[in-house]
């Protein structure tokens, strides 16, 4: 694995990444999911109640998709810490 990647998702190493960076992200998730959810019926009038709920379901899935990836370390490590 080359090495930026080995910091980017070392989950011990506290690289530029995981500071700067990572509270971007979680600011960022949330306002495009929102964004995404508020904007995307209006956006599409045309189309049916399950085509938004559809388009609803998946943008929370690829917000949350994204936010496990990138926070997965702190998950599993907060886990650990309380038990």
């Amino acid at each position: 694995m080359p090495a930026m990647w080995k910091e980017i998702i070392s989950p011990h190493r506290e690289g530029h990444f995981n500071g700067y960076k990572k509270k971007w992200s979680r600011i960022l998730i949330p306002i495009i999911t929102v964004s995404l959810v508020l904007l995307m019926p209006p956006l599409v009038p045309e189309a049916k109640a399950e085509t938004r709920v559809t388009i609803t379901v998946a943008a929370g899935g690829v917000a949350c998709g994204a936010y496990f990836f990138l926070f997965m370390h702190t998950l599993t490590m907060s886990y650990s810490n309380e038990h």
